[in-house]
């Protein structure tokens, strides 16, 4: 007789649940399900065995007509309706870093745009044991470089469309009213080819609000032309707008091999 308590266990690659007795059959005629049945319990579950590939194994059923429903292995749903995630140490801390960093986002704007649902989700999310401190830390700290990089790109943001509106306006004004200056005020040749008089034709077009069409070698050799609005020199490069790509680029200043008022 069986030993009291004595369990009969193994490894498995995986499992059918088959409600139908005919779908059952039908499964066992198939050659290629065949071959990698381990054991099939109360004519319900097929187990597979332990090296088979479910993923593939359920496009093989959907090329055979059979519709499978395959779990996720990184979300699985329960008989109640819920989801149990499967995460990484490193997933969680994104995933919590993500929810800090929308809470902070609202903090700063005085308005919830989650309609309050963030928060409690973060804290449903968090740990309850005392080593979750590292949790916490890591998130945080996640949050914080989040927090850092939007702040950044929305003062870059903010910066060009404040700049582009400064642009139309001063079109505007100079278009209405009769100008002081013209490209024919600038005491250098037009166009300039040499670089002392690249950089002063690009400082009298920062100062007068001119335009200026660039002769330009990329990094890679490439030579293009662009007719740009330069806005300031640092050092060795040259922030400008070009209307036709309606964005902000940095050129160097040794790279750009003429230049030419509009």
């Amino acid at each position: 007789s069986d030993k009291h308590g004595e369990v009969n266990m193994g490894f498995a690659g995986g499992y059918i649940k088959v409600d139908d007795p005919i779908l059952l059959e039908e499964l066992k005629s198939q050659k290629r399900i065949r071959a990698v049945i381990k054991d099939i319990v109360d004519d319900k579950l097929i187990l597979l065995d332990p090296d088979v590939n479910v993923k593939k194994l359920a496009r093989e059923l959907q090329r055979l007509g059979f519709m499978p429903q395959l779990d996720s292995e990184q979300v699985h749903l329960t008989s109640e309706g819920r989801y149990h995630l499967s995460l990484t140490k490193e997933d969680l801390y994104y995933l919590l870093g993500a929810l800090q960093f929308i809470l902070t986002v609202e903090d700063e704007l005085g308005t919830s745009v989650t309609d309050d649902r963030v928060a409690p989700l973060l804290e449903r999310l968090k740990p309850d044991s005392e080593s979750s401190y590292n949790l916490h830390f890591f998130a945080e700290t996640i949050a914080k470089g989040f927090h850092k990089k939007f702040r950044s790109a929305m003062k870059k943001k903010v910066g060009e469309a404040t700049t582009k509106y400064k642009k139309q306006v001063s079109r505007l004004i100079t278009s209405t009213s009769p100008r002081a200056l013209s490209k024919y005020s600038f005491s250098g040749p037009n166009p300039s080819k040499k670089k002392g008089d690249i950089k002063n034709m690009i400082d009298f077009a920062i100062d007068n609000s001119f335009e200026l069409e660039i002769k330009y070698l990329k990094a890679s050799d490439e030579k293009v032309e662009e007719v740009v609005e330069p806005e300031s020199v640092d050092s060795d490069k040259l922030y400008a707008y070009c209307e036709k790509r309606d964005s902000y680029s940095v050129y160097s200043l040794d790279r750009i091999q003429q230049t030419r008022l509009l």
